[in-house]
């Protein structure tokens, strides 16, 4: 009886003691949370928060784990005269990383303003029939292995097993870790539920936005595809430079000679089966018009995207999952199933060859837009289940496929090395006129630099006003003053061909949770200023009174404002720019060289055959195929996602004997 006593105590004293805990923390919370919004929003704009929208954003925002993880970092300093600003600048990183984070989010939340409704089409679509039984903890195709699993399912995957499938290969399998949106039903482009990690990866320092799909269609049904020809100078230089390096095979890029003929026949049809058009001078806005008039290089883009009628809420894009994987799983149900939400944990290998793949399942949202569970399988969260196939094609991207690698303890060093990311910046203008940067069509116009050797590019794109408050580098004073003039906002991205650097990987940490670990090298760091002074160039003879730049690093003449007024001005403050981690926001949505290819297993991951290098023996795995970005041996050297489609469409036809490609 006393042990019961003391034990109910004890267990009542935890509990007070748990209680008391996390109403303290949640008091923190509420603390550190009116500070913030009183650091980034001016007093007249923070009054008007006081009433039911503030509490409505306030139980947003603290209910976000992101959010809840990165107040948990600063919450030491929530007695302290606080300012995220100065925390920005702390010599721990992961207080750094905490409040660059909470600075951007905020920012992003308190200027986005009442999200827009979610349009849905209804679609008479429905799942083709199913072939995917579950039996004990191993799913099969008709109570038989696959043939082949393809994992991933973006343009590689989807263009893989559509191929296959119109070839006659039967019992074609295509998992994919994220959802199945239902084809035609909503606009998708910068949905951050269809995203990896809600589009909240960061590379480790935080210096890096990281944008890919966790969808199926992948990044084709998140990003808006600028389709960039694989046929440009830029690239056909760097195909003929893997060439000459013995990275690729030349029948890969050449029929006869040095013709570029296998590209272009393989391109055609890549751009006929897409429907991949030209963008028309009238749809060219007054924003994409900056680049267009104020850069000699700068021409419209072609788009993977149906011309705009101006309907509201129309779909125009055209992903992978429209045009190749939708309407072969409706042609060949007995030969092509999908299964969505299924993220894998391991590859089993034995005797050079995968003889089973793990997975688990990933979370089920409940949405009207999406097909849940198709195949009625009603798998466990908490188990994980076994797939056999003959042949295995990862097509995962460039995190993916090295994270599946990693994780299966393939034995090749190479594996997630020598990462290419594209990194990018936004360069924005205040005008004397109406810019209107998010009307009509929102990207047109791209500019490869001048000489290309300086290995940059220009892209028009568009921005609301939550994401350039989230990024605007100035005091809540000056934020508040530019938002104002929204309408005047123009400008434009610069994105830098990367050169490959072995240190920067994707790796699984400590925690067993995958990472991305990315710093700029000097040179490249130096063309990238260069290529940034050049925008700001344009920006002011285009007639931009103000222009900044998403960065808090000391470059300003006036620091309260954060921003240049001259060319003069930004010229000599950019060339002092060190893209100092967090200070500095970079994106990236273009990774790649992960799992190089090329002739020798010591130096890279994927064979010429596209087989996985097996470093411990020399040889290739028997049936273990890598084809997606990851095995580019440096940057492609433009947008890759047409050089991805064209890349799975060689792969296909060489592995079906196709004639037209010479082995």
């Amino acid at each position: 009886m006393i042990i019961r006593k003391n034990s109910v105590r004890i267990f009542c004293y935890l509990l007070l003691s748990l209680i008391i805990c996390l109403s303290s923390f949640a008091a923190t919370n509420d603390s550190l949370h009116d500070k913030i919004v009183q650091e980034l929003l001016p007093a007249p704009s923070h009054q008007a928060m006081e009433g039911k929208l503030g509490d409505r954003l306030k139980e947003y925002l603290l209910g976000n784990p992101n959010v809840k993880n990165a107040l948990e970092q600063i919450k030491p300093f929530a007695n302290d005269p606080f300012s995220l600003d100065a925390l920005i600048h702390h010599k721990d990183l992961k207080i750094a990383k905490a409040a660059a984070f909470l600075r951007r989010f905020y920012l992003y939340i308190l200027y986005s303003g009442p999200g827009a409704e979610r349009i849905v089409h209804q679609t008479d679509q429905v799942y083709p029939e199913s072939h995917i039984r579950l039996e004990q903890d191993a799913l099969t195709f008709d109570g038989e292995d696959a043939d082949y699993l393809i994992i991933g399912s973006g343009p590689s995957g989807s263009l893989i097993a559509s191929q296959l499938a119109e070839a006659g290969i039967k019992k074609i399998l295509l998992i994919d870790a994220g959802p199945f949106v239902k084809p035609r039903s909503i606009n998708s482009e910068y949905d951050t539920e269809l995203m990896e990690s809600f589009n909240q990866r960061f590379t480790v320092s935080g210096g890096i936005a990281i944008r890919n799909g966790r969808v199926i269609g992948g990044g084709t049904t998140v990003n808006i595809d600028l389709a960039f020809s694989p046929l440009l100078p830029a690239i056909k230089n760097t195909l003929t430079r893997w060439i000459k390096q013995d990275c690729i095979p030349s029948h890969f890029v050449h029929q006869n000679g040095e013709d570029f003929g296998t590209i272009h026949n393989v391109y055609e049809w890549v751009r006929k089966s897409i429907s991949t058009r030209a963008v028309d001078y009238q749809e060219i806005n007054p924003n994409n018009l900056i680049l267009l008039k104020g850069y000699p290089s700068a021409v419209p883009y072609e788009l993977n995207a149906k011309k705009p009628s101006g309907l509201k809420g129309e779909i125009l894009k055209i992903s992978a999952v429209d045009a190749l994987l939708w309407p072969s799983m409706n042609k060949y149900p007995e030969a092509l199933q999908v299964v969505s939400n299924l993220q894998v944990s391991s590859l089993k290998l034995s005797n050079n060859q995968v003889t089973e793949i793990t997975v688990r399942p990933t979370y089920i949202m409940a949405k009207d837009y999406l097909f849940s569970d198709p195949h009625n399988l009603n798998l466990d969260p908490t188990k994980t289940y076994k797939i056999r196939a003959k042949t295995i094609i990862i097509t995962a991207g460039a995190m993916g496929s090295a994270e599946i690698l990693l994780r299966s303890s393939i034995p090749n060093n190479n594996i997630g090395k020598g990462l290419i990311m594209h990194p990018s910046i936004g360069v924005l203008g205040i005008f004397p006129q109406a810019i209107f940067n998010t009307e009509g069509l929102l990207a047109a116009v791209y500019a490869p630099s001048m000489p290309l050797s300086d290995g940059y590019f220009f892209e028009s794109m568009s921005a609301d006003a939550g994401f350039i408050a989230s990024i605007h580098p100035g005091i809540k004073d000056h934020i508040a003053e530019n938002i104002s003039q929204f309408p005047h906002i123009g400008g434009f991205g610069v994105m830098l061909v990367d050169s490959p650097t072995y240190g920067n990987r994707v790796f699984i940490d400590k925690d067993g949770q995958v990472q991305v670990d990315y710093k700029l090298s000097n040179q490249d760091k130096w063309r990238f200023r260069k290529a940034i002074i050049t925008a700001t160039k344009v920006l002011f003879e285009q007639g931009a009174k103000e222009v900044f730049i998403p960065s808090l690093e000391t470059i300003y003449q006036t620091s309260p404002k954060r921003s240049f007024t001259s060319y003069g001005e930004a010229k000599k403050a950019i060339k002092q720019l060190k893209f100092k981690d967090n200070l500095t926001l970079l994106s990236s949505a273009h990774m790649q060289g992960t799992n190089k290819m090329g002739s020798n297993p010591r130096s890279s991951v994927v064979s010429k055959n596209f087989k996985v290098w097996n470093q411990s023996t020399g040889q290739e795995f028997d049936n273990l195929y890598v084809v997606d970005s990851s095995i580019f041996p440096t940057s492609i050297g433009a947008n890759p996602m047409q050089s991805i489609y064209t890349f799975a469409k060689i792969f296909v036809d060489q592995h079906l004997g196709k004639a037209f490609i010479k082995p």
